[in-house]
């Protein structure tokens, strides 16, 4: 199992992933978007998750999936997100579209 994946069966291990980066000194994870595997975790609640966690680590997705995710949707989650940061509400949007 690749830990840099957001599995779905191993949700912490992606959270300590995340811890383990910021302790080392880096400043940027970003978790992949696939919404048509059941085995990946959601990016939009792991992003927040992770942002809610860290203190100078700074979160993104890769690339956000649109096609299956109306702008409403999107919009509520990137403002979660930047609820969780508690900072200057920074939030970069990475979208895309699987082919």
């Amino acid at each position: 199992m690749d830990d840099a994946c957001p599995d779905a069966h191993h949700p912490e291990r992606v959270v300590d992933l995340a811890i383990e980066t910021e302790r080392a000194g880096l400043d940027l994870v970003t978790v992949q978007d696939h919404p048509d595997n059941a085995g990946h975790l959601d990016p939009q609640t792991l992003l927040s998750w992770l942002a809610a966690r860290r203190t100078k680590l700074r979160v993104a997705a890769n690339v956000t999936n649109l096609p299956p995710r109306p702008p409403q949707v999107l919009a509520k989650a990137a403002y979660r997100m930047t609820g969780a940061r508690r900072t200057t509400g920074e939030s970069r949007p990475g979208p895309g579209s699987a082919g």
